[in-house]
């Protein structure tokens, strides 16, 4: 019998431990909860994904189409009439309005009507003599801008006394001839364009005879109307032994 008492207390003694031990681990886990609940409410909750909506969808009912009454057939008469051409309607013609009767007037001339008291005086009309009308003066001749000797106002003349050069292989040859030249004398008093027209005999004379147009030389110079102007001249240069040009 005291062997059943102390199983018993050993039985009590270990079911209040058990107790114990369980409310030990309930306050536990309420002071972790209690401890976590602030920091659970102050996290902002999870956005929920919106659905996309879309635009609301009607329905309606169609009725459907009624069907076309059947066209009562047409006569053949109809048919007939209306493919006939249609003539246009014939103008009425107006009625000519009635022309009013005029009676015609008598008109008698006179031829005899007395002369006229009446005269004018014929028109006296001044007459002018006209002056003599005088022909104009030609204009002068210009052949690129020269004027020829005629046309000057005065006919040029020689002012030195010089001679050309007797070449001197002809003068110890004994040769003797003469140059035709023709050459332009200018308003400053020089030649140019210098041309030999006939030599005899050629191969003497020609460089003298165009020395001494350009270095011996001197002619006056020509004027139209006071207008220094330049002119074409053509000479014959001769060549002789002991005597002059």
């Amino acid at each position: 019998m005291g062997e059943a008492v102390g199983s018993q207390k050993q039985f009590g003694l270990g079911e209040g431990k058990a107790w114990a031990l369980a409310i030990i681990i309930a306050l536990v886990l309420n002071l972790i909860f209690f401890g976590l609940m602030p920091s659970l409410m102050t996290r902002a909750p999870r956005e929920q994904p919106r659905m996309a909506t879309g635009d609301p969808v009607r329905i309606e009912r169609v009725r459907p189409p009624e069907p076309e009454k059947p066209r009562p057939p047409v006569s053949q008469e109809t048919q007939q009439a209306a493919s006939q051409p249609i003539s246009p309607m014939p103008q009425a013609s107006a009625p000519d309005a009635p022309r009013p009767d005029i009676a015609p007037v008598p008109l008698e001339l006179n031829p005899a009507l007395p002369p006229s008291s009446v005269s004018f005086p014929a028109p006296k009309y001044k007459t002018v003599p006209l002056p003599d009308a005088k022909p104009a003066p030609a204009p002068a001749v210009v052949h690129n801008g020269l004027y020829e000797i005629s046309e000057l106002d005065a006919p040029p003349r020689q002012l030195s006394g010089g001679r050309p050069v007797y070449p001197l292989r002809a003068k110890r040859m004994g040769v003797e001839g003469s140059v035709k030249v023709h050459f332009i004398w200018t308003k400053e008093g020089k030649t140019r364009d210098i041309q030999i027209l006939e030599v005899d005999p050629p191969g003497f004379f020609e460089k003298s005879a165009k020395d001494y147009l350009e270095r011996i030389l001197r002619l006056s110079i020509g004027t139209k109307d006071g207008v220094p102007v330049d002119y074409p001249m053509t000479q014959t240069l001769h060549f002789q032994l002991g005597g002059e040009e």
